[in-house]
């Protein structure tokens, strides 16, 4: 019977960057997943629809992580990216907007891209959910002529914009090491 070798901590740190951001992606969208299957989400009208893309993302990320353990890109580092912006903007359609639950799926996103990128990377995907944010507030103006929750808003967009740009600060410091790619 052959031993399997445990992987020591240094190797933990060592693994290619993407197999990081999969395993982050895995646990993220369980929780989530287990979150919503057991309490909902908020409006209810969307609960159902929010649970399938839960469960859509979870398979999806349970997909990227077999694959990149296998040794294999499954898809391009942007790609991937961008199905985690396009989920998770979905995700706050659909719910509670930054006020919900899914506003810190873009901790995730910041993370990975400060993880993948330069730090143009990284301002560029702080930008995404900050655009995201002015066309709901947009929307909001146009459609009742005022700005719901304009503090908290503009808190959370400012919150977001500061992680933004202390992850590209530090990007900026500690250069991509492309041995880990």
């Amino acid at each position: 019977m052959r031993k399997s070798k445990k992987p020591s901590i240094s190797e933990i740190y060592d693994a290619p960057v993407e197999v990081v951001i999969a395993y982050g992606r895995v646990v993220l969208s369980i929780v989530s997943m287990i979150a919503v299957a057991v309490g909902g989400s908020e409006p209810s009208a969307y609960a159902d629809l929010v649970l399938y893309v839960v469960r859509f993302y979870s398979a999806y990320s349970l997909a990227m992580l077999y694959v990149l353990f296998r040794g294999r890109q499954p898809i391009e580092p942007a790609t991937a990216h961008l199905i985690d912006l396009l989920v998770t903007s979905a995700l706050l359609l659909m719910t509670q907007g930054l006020f919900g639950p899914f506003a810190f799926f873009f901790n995730f996103i910041l993370l990975a891209a400060s993880l993948r990128w330069n730090w143009r990377g990284v301002v560029l995907t702080a930008a995404f959910p900050f655009c995201l944010v002015l066309g709901s507030m947009a929307t909001d103006w146009f459609r009742i002529g005022k700005f719901e929750s304009l503090t908290d808003s503009v808190i959370r967009e400012g919150y977001l914009v500061v992680v933004g740009g202390l992850l590209a600060y530090t990007r900026q410091l500690s250069p991509i090491d492309s041995s880990r790619e």
